[in-house]
């Protein structure tokens, strides 16, 4: 709808940009282990950050080039967040209950999934019906998350270290 309505294309051009973004997130996925031995706990954080760095790319800038840009962007965030949110809950709690914890990362991804568009939906449609407003609101959520998440590791450092 967005592509359509600011003149970028039809269905195809959408179907190319969903397209990249899934090849973007299949090189993730190949790279996934050597970034996340460089990026350690700061894995989640970067994947957020750029995710919501892509949704404001898009937002502010707004033409065809910015929207292949951000879906590689988000194509990365994805391919990332799921394994490394995976990985994070499974170790995060003794072995015998780590599908359980899999299971409850799994599960709140899925309410989210369900959630937003009927949140953002309800937001747009306050806000005029603009549909760029929903690439704002996923951006500060993006964002916004990523702040926390680094937040949250930088406390659960601090709690390791007796500091």
């Amino acid at each position: 709808m967005y592509i359509f309505s600011n003149g970028f294309g039809d269905a195809s051009t959408a179907g190319i940009i969903n397209t990249t973004m899934s090849a973007a997130g299949m090189l993730t996925g190949i790279l996934f282990g050597r970034m996340q031995s460089i990026l350690k706990k700061l894995i989640i954080p970067v994947s957020l950050l750029v995710g919501g760095l892509g949704m404001l790319l898009i937002f502010v800038i707004g033409s065809l080039p910015a929207l292949f840009i951000g879906a590689m962007c988000c194509g990365f965030c994805m391919a990332t967040i799921n394994p490394a949110g995976t990985f994070l809950a499974a170790n995060a709690v003794h072995s015998s209950i780590s599908s359980l914890a899999i299971a409850i990362v799994t599960a709140s991804a899925s309410v989210g999934i369900f959630v937003s568009p009927i949140l953002s939906n309800a937001v747009a449609n306050a806000c005029g019906g603009d549909i760029t407003i929903k690439f704002l609101m996923a951006a500060i959520g993006l964002l916004g998350t990523a702040l926390l998440a680094w937040v949250g590791n930088v406390i659960i450092d601090k709690n390791q270290s007796g500091v």
